[in-house]
């Protein structure tokens, strides 16, 4: 595998793919280095180490931003873990990412300030073009929501409807009102206001092309919106209240998330019904209801009207 080259990965029918990734850098080992702290190889130059997937170093600071390092993202949501998005999001996987800046708050990255909103995608990249930044890509917003941890969001992994004020629809409120609001990283108001144009494309549907990707925001179902793994799909000259701008410095993190979604049957009408089917969902019925039908074999206790088949999600 060369650096740079894109790189799918890919799981078995029913489960969402892994993101083809564009590897940037690979993580180099030193076997048997010598850090001035005993001869290679002991057990004490081994705890002197740092953990191998968190770059200790820190360049200059930049004003308005925050120093994502090196390290591991933990990208998507493990299908063991709920909420999750199957045909959205990728499955847990590991992607290397090196260090870049991101804007601590929206543009205009101040304290106090209403986020600049109604921008088109172009219109976004040249506001971050204009202070020698860019726009950020989807997985380094994800990375710097997660945090060294990757919590599924900012703050943890438990949700908290206060701590962003998820769970509203198209509420701007002034950068750093919400104060729990911060990932590890210190990176503020990643969810609960603004939408936030990404320079990657929205590769999870090729039946739906030319859109890119939103991340952030805010939403009537907070707890699955406000996660770090959550995105959405727009045209790139989309205009709306509610999407603003984010920038990143740095070299580019250019990993896409790249999902093939198989998609089953759409809801349709059967024909005939199987009556064992119906005897075992007749036993989901809420108990008041199968009192009222009286006693006899589950089979005989409900009719069977009609029966609709269907698959929810794709990749499920």
């Amino acid at each position: 595998m060369v650096p740079g080259e894109p790189r799918s990965v890919r799981t078995p029918r029913g489960k969402a793919l892994a993101a083809a990734v564009s590897l940037a850098g690979l993580i180099a080992a030193s076997v048997g280095c010598d850090r001035g702290g005993g001869p290679p190889g002991t057990d004490a130059d081994l705890d002197a180490a740092p953990p191998w997937d968190v770059d200790q170093t820190e360049p200059e600071p930049r004003p308005g931003m925050a120093w994502v390092p090196k390290g591991v993202l933990i990208a998507g949501t493990p299908p063991d873990r709920l909420p999750r998005i199957a045909d959205e999001e990728m499955e847990g996987a590991q992607v290397v990412m090196h260090g870049f800046y991101i804007d601590v708050f929206s543009y205009p990255n101040e304290v106090g300030a209403i986020p600049t909103t109604n921008v088109t995608q172009d219109e976004a990249r040249a506001l971050c073009e204009a202070q020698g930044k860019r726009l950020c890509t989807e997985l380094e917003i994800e990375r710097a929501c997660k945090g060294p941890a990757n919590t599924t969001y900012e703050y943890g992994d438990a949700y908290k409807a206060s701590a962003c004020a998820t769970g509203q629809s198209r509420v701007l409120t002034p950068n750093g009102v919400n104060a729990g609001c911060v990932s590890g990283f210190g990176v503020h108001d990643l969810h609960g206001g603004v939408w936030t144009w990404t320079s990657s494309q929205w590769l999870r549907d090729s039946s739906k092309p030319g859109l890119v990707t939103l991340r952030g925001g805010n939403g009537p179902t907070g707890d699955l919106v406000g996660r770090c793994a959550h995105g959405r799909g727009v045209k790139p000259d989309t205009r709306r209240p509610e999407v603003g701008v984010r920038c990143c410095a740095g070299e580019v993190n250019s990993f896409e998330v790249v999902l093939e979604v198989t998609r089953d049957r759409p809801l349709r009408l059967e024909p005939l019904f199987d009556t064992r089917a119906a005897a075992q969902l007749s036993l989901l019925a809420p108990e008041e209801v199968r009192a009222a039908a009286g006693p006899g074999a589950a089979e005989d206790a409900f009719k069977v009207e009609r029966t609709w088949t269907w698959h929810p999600r794709g990749n499920e």
